[in-house]
């Protein structure tokens, strides 16, 4: 599992579990996040609550992704490794930041992110996933999906999860009404 840390570094926490109660962190994926005065605390600025948000980890091919973005950089982190829990990770970053975005690797070589705040929307990556294919998919897959499953009210959305299962591909995304988030 991989986590948020925000304006943390070491950042992007990498964790495992036998049982998925039980949690033990083995290392980050990320040392720092960038050098901006923000994140180093330079010229009064501070990135508190602010950094890398909303991960998504995922095993291809032999490698581990682990992805964030941050508004803070305004850029999408890619970090990989091949022993999750050894490291060592490597990172690459590219413009702009896909917000509570998820990282899809289809079965015929193509790379995705779906990522979005109001519309989902589905990007193509290149295939070494160090940016954005220049001629690839880019469209919105669902429209407004905030007002999802209930057109009457603004729902908060998370990040989305695609996954593929005999040639179906499933969306999986969370909505919780506003109203629900209230003290």
């Amino acid at each position: 599992m991989s986590s948020t840390t925000m304006h943390l570094s070491p950042g992007l926490p990498i964790m495992k579990s036998k049982d998925l109660v039980n949690w033990q962190l083995v290392g980050y994926a990320y040392s720092t996040l960038g050098d901006n005065d923000a994140l180093t605390l330079q010229n009064g600025k501070n990135a508190y609550g602010a950094g890398s948000w909303a991960s998504s980890l995922r095993y291809h091919d032999g490698t581990f992704y682990a992805t964030t973005f941050s508004s803070t950089t305004g850029k999408t982190h890619v970090c990989r490794c091949k022993d999750i829990e050894k490291g060592p990770w490597t990172e690459n970053s590219f413009r702009p930041a896909l917000h509570d975005h998820s990282l899809f690797f289809d079965d015929d070589g193509r790379v995705y992110m779906i990522y979005g705040g109001g519309n989902l929307r589905l990007i193509e990556l290149t295939a070494d996933v160090s940016g954005i294919a220049p001629s690839g998919v880019h469209q919105v897959i669902i429209t407004n999906a905030s007002r999802w499953p209930d057109p009457t009210s603004v729902c908060r959305r998370k990040v989305p999860r695609c996954g593929k299962i005999n040639g179906k591909y499933y969306l999986f995304n969370i909505t919780w009404p506003r109203a629900a988030c209230a003290p």
